[in-house]
């Protein structure tokens, strides 16, 4: 009995592939090429004007492989001995710090300022006197001597100064600051994890129930780093560690496939804005390995979504829809088996790591 539903599951699982004849596969050098670098179109739906304008992300790589990778293995004590607090150290997550975390209750920066993708900062932290430039150093070979990961594995997502931190008392929208609860500010930068050039993100919000049963296996991994000097690190991570590349490339399907099924969720009252779109990892569950995790490629959209299509929409004056109350869910367009992730799926084996298409069962047809 077991042995027919393995195989049963295996013909489900092949089946999106039974007519990839009929799909046109691309490389990622011919989706670099021909990909827009913003996707600027307005839609009408029945429930008023949805207007998409984003930027389209391609990892800048000449092949896209399908690999397979683990939670990273928890650090070893000796590498965390320059540690006060060990707040947690398990397989995938890291959290330490330096000195106590001594942050006080109703206190925080007055002044913050934000520079995405590895933007320069203009400002420099309260009463430091280190520059960006060590702290950045100081980031990079703190994440090389506790995982060994270089340079090429990590992107800035961002970097954030934060003035010394003020007691305050807030009341409704209102914030009044009373007196310094500290004398520093300091550096918050923010890495994601990258496999062969590539971002990875969990996709654990494209569910209308999105308990997967899978603990925190699936993520978007990150390395997040806070300092006013060498000795004020705090550390917050959730990593993968590469196990195997399994493709050095795979065949594609292009970014007007996706745009075409996300189309569908927009004009049938679904999707109401996109804020990002990119080419990049999900992860999936080994069929038989619970430790094991496959990385696929996948489109992946983030936006203003919902799920009853009965429930009333607001529009401006224009017809615009508002959609500041709305669910923020991710929308992701599966890159080889050319459909939508089902919200609606509940099933347990969801995640299950499908058939993967290789140039050589291209070059068949």
């Amino acid at each position: 009995m077991k042995k027919l539903m393995a195989v049963l599951l295996l013909v489900i699982l092949m089946i999106p592939f039974m007519s990839h004849a009929e799909q046109h596969y691309c490389s990622i050098e011919e989706i670099a090429k021909n990909t827009p670098a913003r996707w600027t179109e307005t839609y009408e739906t029945p429930n008023g004007i949805v207007e998409v304008d984003v930027p389209v992300e391609v990892p800048a790589v000449e092949r896209f492989p399908i690999v397979k990778v683990r939670l990273m293995p928890a650090v070893s004590g000796d590498k965390l001995s320059e540690y006060r607090e060990i707040l947690q150290n398990t397989p995938g997550t890291l959290g330490a710090n330096k000195t106590a975390n001594n942050w006080p209750a109703s206190a925080g920066p007055k002044e913050t300022y934000t520079y995405p993708n590895g933007e320069h900062p203009q400002q420099q932290p309260d009463n430091i006197s280190l520059s960006y430039e060590e702290a950045l150093a100081l980031c990079l070979q703190e994440i090389d001597r506790i995982w060994g990961l270089k340079g090429p594995d990590l992107r800035l997502q961002y970097v954030r100064v934060e003035g010394r931190l003020y007691y305050y008392k807030s009341k409704g929208n209102k914030i009044a600051w009373g007196e310094p609860a500290n004398g520093t500010g300091r550096y918050v930068l923010n890495f994601c994890q990258l496999f062969h050039g590539i971002e990875t993100e969990a996709g654990t919000d494209c569910y209308e129930d999105n308990g997967m049963g899978l603990g925190n296996s699936f993520r978007s991994p990150y390395c997040y780093i806070s300092l006013s000097d060498s000795e004020s690190i705090k550390i917050r991570s959730a990593l993968y560690d590469e196990l195997e590349t399994v493709y050095d490339d795979v065949p594609l399907l292009s970014f007007d496939e996706a745009r075409k099924a996300l189309k569908s969720e927009i004009e049938a009252g679904y999707l109401y804005s996109i804020d990002t779109m990119k080419l990049c990892f999900i992860p999936y569950q080994d069929a038989e390995n619970k430790d094991v995790i496959w990385l696929l490629p996948a489109w992946y959209a983030k936006g203003a979504y919902m799920r009853n299509v009965i429930q009333p929409v607001e529009t401006d004056d224009s017809g615009r829809i508002r959609t500041g109350n709305m669910e923020h869910a991710e929308i992701i367009f599966q890159a080889q088996l050319g459909t939508l992730i089902d919200y609606t799926n509940t099933r347990k084996d969801r995640r299950i790591v499908p058939a993967v298409l290789s140039w050589e069962e291209i070059k068949k047809e």
